[in-house]
C-alpha cells in the first residue's frame, strides 16, 4: 500500500508542474497571488525535484500562517496607536480653537489700534504739509502745483563760441491734485519768499528765512522716514518741497540757513535708494534745485559756513555718484531722466565729471543710448553725455564705451532736440584726435555731412563744428572732400543764422589746409561768400572767413581770383579790427597774395603799403611779422620801394630792428636791403642813420643773429657803400664785414665780401682794411668753392692792391699769389676777370711778377688773351699781359 501511494506521488509531482506552467503561460503578472504561489513553487521543485512535494506544502503552510499572525498582531498595535492618537488629536483641536479665538481678538484690537494710529497720523501729515504751503496769495503766484511744468532743465554748462543750446520740453508728470485740508489744529503760515507781510511778520516764530526753511526740511523729511505716511501723502510733501525749492529762484544760501539745506540733502540722498520710483523721481527732482542752487553761490562768490561741507561734498560723502549710476539703470523713465539731469548739474567741473565717468557713469548713459525708445530719456542722456565729454578723460571712456557709435547712430532721428543734444555730443568728442579717426571708421563723418542738410540752423550750425573739429585730420580732409563736404560747407556761408556761417568757415578754414581743397573751394564758387562774410558785423564769423582766404591764397590761382573779386580791400581794412586774430589773418591772406606781381601793384593803388608802415609799431609780434613780410615781398617792385621811402618807412623798419622777434628783424633788414637799391632810398636811408643801426646789428651777440640777419645787413651795407664810403669806415662797418668773412653761411660771405669790394675803391678804406686784418681774411677765402665769393673776395683784393704798395705786399707775404693765378682756370667768367685785374695790379711790385711769372701766370694770361671765346676775358687778359711786360722778369715771346 505505501509502496502504490508512493508511486502515485512521484506521478502527481509532473501533473502539478504541468498545471504551474500552464498557470504561467497564461498570465504574465508578476503580482498575481496565483502566479507568485505558481513561481515560488516551480522554484522549490527545479532546485529540490527529489524532495517530497508534501512536505513542502506543509512547511510553507506554517510559514504563512506565523506570517498572518505576525500581521494581526501588528494591526493590533496599529489600532491601539491611532486611538491614542485620535484622544491627542481632539486635545489638538480644543489648543488650535481657543488660538483661533485669540487671533481673532487680537486681530479686533489691532484694527482698533490701526484705525486710531492712521487717523493719528493723518493730521499729523496735514500739520506737517501746512508747514511747507504758502498762503493762497503767494501759491496763486506760483502757480501751485503747475510750477513743475516750467522748465526744469540743469543750467547748462559753457558752450563754444557762438553755439546756442539746445531747448528741451519738459517732461509731462501727473501730479496728484491737492488734498482737501482736515479740519485739524495747524501753525501759522508761512509767508512765501518774497511776499509782503505786516511789519510784525518778522517777529512771527516762522517768519525768518532760517526757520522758514528749517520746517519746511523738518516736514518732507519727516514724511520720507515715517513709514506709516501714505505714499499719496509723502508724494505730496515732496511735490510741495519741489515747488518751494522752485520757488527761490536759486537764490544763494544764507549763512544762517545753509546748515538746514546740507542736512536736508543727506536726508534726501538717504532716501532715494529702496523707495518707489514715483518718490525717487522727486527726490531726484529736488536734488537737481538744490544743486543749482549750490552752482549759483559758487558763481556768485558767496561763501559757506567754515565748518559745514560743501553741497558736493555732502553728495560724495554719501556715495551720491554709485547711486547715481545705478538709478541710470532704473527700468522707470522718469528716474532714468531726471538721475541724467542730476548727475549734469552736479558734475561742474573736471575732476567730478572724471569721477562720474570713473564710477560706471558714461557706461550706463551709453547703454541709454543704445537701448532706450524714450525720446526724453534720450535727450537727457545725451545732454549728460556731452557735458561730461568736456572732460579729455571722458572723451576717451566715451568712445571705448560705444559711446561715439551709439551718438553717430542717432543722427536718424527725426526728433529736432535729440538730433541738436547729438551734435553737440559730437562736437566736443571730436576735439580729442583719436576720435576724429574713430568716427571716421564709423562712417560718422558721412552722416555728419547729411545733417548739415537739416531744415534747422541750430542744428546745422552744430553738425558744421563738429566737421570743423575732425576737418583738421590729414585723412579726413581728404574724406570731406569726396564726400561732397566742401560744396555743402560752401552753401552754409550764405545762411542767415551767424552761428551756422561762423562753422561753416571754420570747417573750410581747416579742410583749406590741403592743397586741392584750396582750389576747390574757388572752383566751387567759395571765394565770393568768404570775402562777402568779410563784413559781417560778427568777430567770430568774419576771423573764420579771413583764416580760409588766408589758407587759400597760398594757391596762385586764387589769388588773382581774390583781386578780381574784390577781396583786397576788404581784407586791408581789417587790419585796423579790434581782434588781433582777425588782423593776424587778414595780414596773412594779404602776404600769401602779395606774391602774385599785380597783386603788389594793386595793394599799393589801395593804400596798403601806407597802411602797413603805419601798423609797425602798432600791432602784436605775429601780425607784424606777417605785415613784414608783406613788405618785404611788395619791396620787389621798384615803385614799391619809392612809395616805403615816401611815406616815411625806413625810421620805422630801423626800430623794428630792436624787435626781440628773430623773424621780424629779418624781414625788416629784408626790406632795407631791397629799397637800398634805389640811390634816392640810400640817401635816406644814410640821411636816416643806417649804417651805424647795421654796424649794431652786426657786433651783436652772435646768438642774437641769425645767418639771414647777417647776410641781409651786409647786402644793404653793400647796396649803401656805393654813395658814401667813409660814413661806413668810420662806423666800423669795415670791421663787422671782415668778421662776417669767416661766417660757415656762403650767402653772408658773398655779401660781405661784396660789400667790402665797394668799400675799398676808396683809398683810405684800402689802408683800413689791411690795419685790421681784412687782407688776411680775404686771401683765406680764396679757398672757397663758391664762384660769388671768389668773385667778390678777388674783387676786394683787385680794389686793395690798386696803388697800394704795401697791400701788394702783403698780398704776396701772404702766398696769395698762387692762389689768384689757379683762379684764371675757373670757369666762371666773373671770376677770370676779378683774378685777371687783381694780378694787374699785382704786377706793379717787382717781386709780385717774378712770382706771377713762377706760377705760370703769364702763360695762362697769354692763353686767355689768344683763345678766350669771351671778348671782354681777352680784352683783361691783354690788359694784365700788358702790366706784366712792364717788368724784367716777363718772358719775351718768341
Amino acid at each position: 500500500m505505501e509502496a502504490r501511494g508512493g508511486a502515485a506521488e512521484e506521478q502527481l509531482q509532473p501533473d502539478i508542474a504541468y498545471q504551474l506552467w500552464s498557470i504561467l503561460h497564461r498570465s504574465g503578472d508578476e503580482m498575481d497571488p496565483m502566479v507568485k504561489f505558481a513561481l515560488d513553487l516551480k522554484s522549490e521543485l527545479e532546485s529540490n525535484p527529489q524532495a517530497p512535494l508534501r512536505d513542502h506544502l506543509t512547511q510553507k503552510l506554517d510559514a504563512l500562517k506565523k506570517e498572518e499572525r505576525d500581521i494581526l498582531n501588528q494591526i493590533e498595535v496599529k489600532n491601539n496607536a491611532r486611538e491614542k492618537l485620535a484622544m491627542e488629536m481632539k486635545k489638538f483641536d480644543l489648543a488650535l480653537k481657543q488660538l483661533d479665538e485669540k487671533k481673532r481678538a487680537i486681530r479686533q484690537h489691532q484694527k482698533y489700534t490701526d484705525s486710531c494710529l492712521k487717523d493719528l497720523i493723518s493730521k499729523e501729515s496735514m500739520l506737517k504739509l501746512d508747514i511747507i504751503q504758502t498762503t493762497g496769495t503767494a501759491q496763486a503766484n506760483m502757480g501751485g502745483l503747475g510750477a513743475y511744468e516750467q522748465k526744469r532743465e540743469p543750467a547748462p554748462p559753457q558752450q563754444p563760441a557762438a553755439q546756442q543750446m539746445p531747448v528741451t520740453q519738459p517732461f509731462a508728470t501727473n501730479i496728484p491734485a491737492q488734498q482737501q485740508q482736515h479740519n485739524v489744529p495747524h501753525m501759522d503760515t508761512i509767508p512765501a519768499r518774497g511776499s509782503s507781510g505786516s511789519s510784525n511778520s518778522s517777529n512771527d516764530s516762522y517768519g525768518s528765512s532760517q526757520q522758514s526753511d528749517a520746517r519746511r526740511i523738518d516736514a518732507v523729511l519727516w514724511h520720507l522716514q515715517n513709514k506709516q505716511v501714505k505714499q499719496e501723502d509723502v508724494q505730496r510733501s515732496l511735490s510741495e518741497f519741489e515747488s518751494f525749492c522752485l520757488s527761490i529762484d536759486e537764490a544763494p544760501w544764507d549763512p544762517a540757513t545753509y546748515p538746514h539745506w546740507v542736512r536736508c540733502t543727506k536726508g534726501l540722498l538717504q532716501h532715494l535708494m529702496g523707495t518707489l520710483p514715483v518718490l525717487q523721481a522727486f527726490i531726484l527732482r529736488c536734488l537737481i534745485e538744490i544743486v543749482k542752487r549750490w552752482n549759483n553761490t559758487i558763481i556768485t562768490g558767496k561763501s559757506k559756513p567754515e565748518k559745514e561741507p560743501s553741497i558736493v561734498d555732502v553728495f560724495l560723502q554719501n556715495k551720491a555718484l554709485e547711486v547715481l549710476v545705478k538709478l541710470l539703470h532704473s527700468v522707470n523713465i522718469e528716474v532714468k531722466a531726471d538721475t541724467a539731469m542730476l548727475a549734469t548739474t552736479l558734475t561742474t567741473d573736471i575732476p567730478l565729471k572724471d569721477a562720474f565717468g570713473a564710477s560706471g557713469g558714461i557706461h550706463a548713459l551709453v547703454s541709454i543710448l543704445k537701448q532706450s525708445n524714450n525720446e526724453f530719456v534720450l535727450e537727457k542722456a545725451l545732454t549728460c553725455v556731452w557735458h561730461l565729454a568736456m572732460s579729455d578723460t571722458n572723451k576717451t571712456v566715451i568712445r571705448e564705451a560705444g559711446g561715439l557709435v551709439a551718438i553717430v547712430d542717432l543722427l536718424h532721428t527725426e526728433n529736432d532736440v535729440i538730433l541738436e543734444n547729438a551734435t553737440i555730443a559730437l562736437g566736443y568728442l571730436t576735439r580729442d584726435d583719436s576720435n576724429k579717426i574713430a568716427i571716421r571708421k564709423c562712417n560718422g563723418l558721412e552722416k555728419l555731412i547729411a545733417t548739415l542738410y537739416y531744415p534747422s540752423e541750430s542744428i546745422q550750425s552744430k553738425a558744421a563744428g563738429a566737421l570743423w573739429n575732425c576737418a583738421s585730420n590729414t585723412e579726413n580732409k581728404v574724406v570731406i572732400r569726396q564726400l561732397g563736404s566742401i560744396a555743402a560747407l560752401i552753401d552754409l556761408l550764405g545762411s542767415r543764422n551767424e552761428s551756422v556761417q561762423e562753422n561753416a568757415a571754420g570747417g573750410l578754414w581747416n579742410c583749406a589746409v590741403d592743397q586741392d581743397n584750396k582750389r576747390l573751394v574757388r572752383e566751387l564758387g567759395g571765394l565770393q561768400p568768404l570775402i562777402h562774410l568779410l563784413n559781417s558785423p560778427v568777430e567770430s564769423v568774419v576771423e573764420n572767413a579771413s583764416g580760409t582766404l588766408w589758407n587759400c591764397a597760398a594757391v596762385g590761382e586764387n589769388r588773382v581770383a581774390i583781386r578780381k573779386l574784390g577781396g583786397l580791400d576788404p581784407l586791408l581794412k581789417l587790419l585796423l579790427a579790434r581782434n588781433e586774430n582777425i588782423q593776424e589773418n587778414a595780414a596773412g591772406a594779404i602776404r600769401n597774395c602779395a606774391i602774385n606781381d599785380q597783386n603788389k601793384v594793386a595793394l599799393k593803388d589801395l593804400g596798403g603799403l601806407h597802411l602797413f608802415i603805419d601798423l609797425l609799431d602798432k600791432t602784436k609780434y605775429s601780425v607784424l611779422e606777417k605785415l613784414t613780410s608783406t613788405l618785404w615781398i611788395c619791396s620787389i617792385n621798384n615803385d614799391n620801394k619809392h612809395v616805403i621811402r615816401e611815406c616815411n618807412g625806413f625810421p620805422k623798419l630801423l626800430k623794428a630792428l630792436n624787435h626781440e622777434n628773430f623773424s621780424i628783424k629779418e624781414k625788416a633788414l629784408g626790406i632795407l636791403r631791397n629799397c637800398s637799391t634805389l640811390a634816392e632810398n640810400r640817401e635816406a636811408l644814410i640821411h636816416c642813420n643806417a649804417i651805424a643801426k647795421l654796424v649794431e646789428i652786426l657786433n651783436g651777440p652772435p646768438e642774437k643773429l641769425t645767418s639771414g640777419m647777417r647776410e641781409y645787413a651786409a647786402a644793404t651795407l653793400w647796396n649803401v657803400a656805393r654813395d658814401d664810403k667813409v660814413t661806413a669806415r668810420n662806423e666800423g662797418a669795415i670791421r663787422a664785414l671782415c668778421n662776417l668773412l669767416a661766417d660757415k653761411t656762403p650767402s653772408v660771405v658773398e655779401n660781405a665780401a661784396g660789400s667790402l669790394l665797394s668799400l675799398t675803391i676808396n683809398a683810405e678804406n684800402k689802408d683800413h682794411v689791411r690795419e685790421i686784418g681784412g687782407i688776411q681774411a680775404l686771401v683765406q677765402c680764396l679757398s672757397s668753392k663758391n664762384d660769388f665769393i671768389l668773385e667778390n673776395v678777388t674783387g676786394a683784393l683787385k680794389n686793395c692792391t690798386s696803388n697800394n704798395p704795401r697791400n701788394q705786399e702783403l698780398v704776396r707775404t701772404l702766398d696769395a699769389i698762387p692762389k689768384i693765378v689757379g683762379l684764371l682756370k675757373s670757369e666762371n667768367e666773373n671770376v677770370i676777370r676779378e683774378a685777371a685785374l687783381c694780378l694787374k695790379n699785382l704786377a706793379a711790385d717787382r717781386a709780385n711778377n717774378e712770382m706771377i711769372v713762377q706760377y705760370g701766370g703769364v702763360a695762362k694770361l697769354q692763353e686767355l688773351a689768344e683763345r678766350s671765346a669771351s671778348e671782354s676775358i681777352k680784352k683783361v687778359a691783354s690788359f694784365s699781359l700788358s702790366a706784366l711786360s712792364k717788368h724784367e722778369a716777363y718772358p719775351k715771346m718768341t
